[in-house]
């Protein structure tokens, strides 16, 4: 879940709640994952947001932040033998790149006695899988549309489904070619981070 915290803070003024925002982001202490904090406090101090004149799509049509990148996070112990990966999301039309932390294959292949994290299994892994076929769900969240039907054939980054997740609706795309030999969705049915989705073989 892309889901960490929420920040709520109140003050008698909308310029005070915002400076009370702008403080609090500032002292927080996140460990292992990077954070959009940069982003958030550019976003405190945008005169739109300063003035209240912001909207629900004003930072997806509005604005251009500058990219200072995400709060780095704490690297995991070395003795969990993982690396950092980088795999593309598309979410309401527009792709970003996000940073994730997966066992080292070099590690795993040279069978390395030090102690790790478990491997997930697949109903645990998360993202959508490109190997053997198998769709799984990026985060969790509802599906809202099923564009396709078991015997289907579908192309690489065809849709498959839709899946709401925090207000947003995300694309799940087929991984490879071929066809939808299982179809385990849906609409209206809530599936959890790496869950299988559908199998196109």
């Amino acid at each position: 879940d892309n889901l960490l915290a929420k920040l709520v803070v109140w003050a008698p003024t909308r310029a005070e709640a915002i400076d009370r925002g702008k403080r609090a982001h500032q002292e927080f202490t996140i460990h292992g994952v990077d954070t959009s904090i940069p982003a958030q406090l550019q976003i405190l101090d945008h005169p739109d947001f300063v003035a209240g004149t912001h909207h629900t799509k004003w930072l997806e049509d509005d604005i251009v932040l500058s990219d200072p990148g995400p709060m780095a996070g704490e690297a995991l112990p070395q003795d969990e033998e993982h690396v950092r990966r980088t795999m593309t999301v598309e979410i309401g039309g527009r792709r970003f790149q996000v940073d994730f932390w997966a066992p080292d294959p070099a590690s795993v292949a040279a069978g390395a006695g030090a102690v790790r994290r478990k491997r997930p299994s697949l109903q645990s892994s998360t993202g959508v899988g490109a190997h053997d076929g198998i769709v799984a769900a990026p985060m969790q969240g509802t599906i809202v549309k099923v564009h396709v039907k078991a015997g289907d054939k579908v192309d690489v980054g065809d849709p498959i489904c839709v899946l709401e997740a925090m207000k947003m609706e995300n694309e799940v795309k087929a991984p490879n070619r071929g066809e939808v030999v299982d179809l385990r969705v849906q609409p209206g049915d809530t599936v959890s981070s790496g869950e299988v989705i559908a199998i196109v073989k």
